[in-house]
């Protein structure tokens, strides 16, 4: 399992559920079985943590052929090839 924590703002229910229907999106361009987790307020009431969960079976052999492997923004000492650019790492 794979979780998504993320901070949202409780008064706005449009951008929440712009959340989760993003992470339901992704998991279901990549074939991944995927649920909400539970949105927990804090700070008053004025934020929440949402978690979002992604279910990745890591001993189907089948999963693992079509996994692009590890990403390379997370190699030591990876840096994006222009300075303040929001490259990506693919």
């Amino acid at each position: 399992m794979v979780a998504f924590l993320v901070y949202v703002p409780t008064d706005r229910l449009d951008v929440i559920h712009e959340v989760i229907g993003g992470f339901g999106r992704v998991a279901g361009e990549h074939g991944l079985d995927h649920d909400f987790g539970f949105l927990t307020p804090m700070d008053l009431g004025k934020r929440a943590i949402l978690e979002y969960d992604y279910y990745i079976d890591h001993t189907d052999p089948l999963r693992r052929t079509r996994s692009p492997g590890p990403c390379p923004c997370s190699s030591p000492g990876w840096t994006p090839s222009r300075r303040g650019s929001r490259a990506s790492c693919r």
